[in-house]
């Protein structure tokens, strides 16, 4: 079943298009949220509570273009709200340290890191760093794919995408990336 057949069901209260919506989509969604967050059941709630916003809403949900693309939406903000009631990483110390000659990072480090190490990583970012990188590099989505995600244009994800793989540079030569 296409997606506009999945929620025209959903919307007429088909118990069995909602369960297989929900079970086709909700691996991409977790693991989106699984980088972000601190843990297993951390991530468990925050993809749930997705769905639920997303169900909520589904009978005015106008389909633009793909319905993972608005859930990775709804995830972001959840994973925002989530970060603001929990304590962060302190990330300006590392933005101060920065420089420009710290730019030229290969990407090729980034697939030297075991997932937990990259995920360590990717939690010291700040939120949108961490959203352009995850977006790009794990779920394999174009400027332009994240740009409909973020209302951001292309130019200011690709200048935040160098600026991040700075920043994951300088968190790897620190050596904090490594699981304790």
């Amino acid at each position: 079943m296409n997606e506009k057949a999945y929620l025209k069901e959903i919307r007429k209260g088909n118990q069995e298009a909602l369960n297989a919506f929900i079970e086709t989509l909700y691996p991409s969604v977790y693991r989106y949220v699984f980088c972000k967050v601190a843990g297993k059941e951390e991530a468990k709630d925050i993809t749930q509570e997705v769905f639920l916003r997303f169900i909520k809403q589904i009978h005015n949900y106008q389909s633009n273009g793909k319905v993972l693309a608005y859930l990775y939406t709804i995830a972001m903000n959840c994973c925002h709200t989530y970060y603001r009631k929990e304590k962060r990483f302190d990330y300006t110390e590392l933005n101060d340290e920065i420089s420009k000659d710290d730019y030229n990072l290969s990407e090729d480090v980034l697939h030297t890191l075991t997932f937990e190490e990259l995920r360590l990583c990717l939690q010291k970012l700040p939120d949108k760093d961490q959203d352009i990188l995850i977006f790009h590099y794990l779920k394999q989505m174009t400027f332009k794919e994240i740009s409909q995600i973020t209302n951001e244009s292309e130019n200011t994800l690709k200048t935040r995408h160098y600026r991040a793989l700075a920043k994951m540079k300088k968190i790897i030569k620190d050596g904090d990336q490594h699981v304790s």
